[in-house]
């Protein structure tokens, strides 16, 4: 079967998992297309190195194809398990970098903020799209230079390199960046923090 990610429904998605639980391989890819990035990005956030999110983001999707029989029969949607499963792997990590402040107040927020599942979910959606929409509000040089740094991984030098701009000019986009996002966004502070400590 040819899957269409394109504005995929809940009941596409429920078509999708419910051939994931029977095996196959082509809906797993299909749900990694639909999930991935933005799984990816979510570890950005809290991991400091891009390398260890992609490790992350390959981990859950290998647990996800492993326990895909125990998937519950009617399940319409797979995000809101793959964000508690990253987030399990994101506290794994801290614990055994226990000196990462990223890491440390990540915990915190999870604490915090999250008692279930379905809340986790919740939450990281609506958070996902105000941040979004806060990084679009952005002058052009901040917007990509922030994209650049803060959810694909890249260092100053390589920034300047790919936008042909001084590495100061970078970092002080960044800052300003930043600075601009904590102060629109206040009631997320503490990921904004966690942002800032990321690189």
């Amino acid at each position: 079967m040819e899957y269409n990610m394109v504005n995929t429904t809940r009941q596409d998605e429920s078509a999708l998992i419910a051939d994931l639980r029977n095996g196959s391989d082509k809906a797993f890819s299909a749900l990694f297309d639909l999930y991935g990035k933005r799984l990816f990005a979510f570890c950005m956030l809290y991991c400091k190195h891009r390398e260890q999110s992609q490790d992350i983001v390959q981990d859950v999707f290998l647990a996800l194809w492993n326990k895909r029989r125990e998937i519950r029969e009617g399940t319409d949607s797979i995000y809101s398990l793959l964000f508690v499963m990253a987030k399990n792997e994101l506290v794994n990590a801290y614990r055994m970098q226990l000196n990462s402040a990223g890491y440390e107040q990540y915990v915190y927020y999870c604490n915090e903020r999250t008692q279930n599942e379905g809340l986790a979910y919740m939450e990281f959606e609506e958070f996902e799209h105000l941040l979004n929409r806060m990084i679009d509000k952005l002058p052009a040089t901040q917007r990509e230079v922030v994209r650049l740094s803060k959810f694909e991984g890249l260092k100053v030098r390589d920034i300047s390199e790919q936008l042909k701009l001084s590495e100061q000019t970078v970092k002080n986009q960044l800052s300003l960046g930043m600075k601009q996002l904590r102060k629109r966004f206040g009631i997320l502070k503490l990921v904004f923090y966690l942002l800032s400590i990321i690189n």
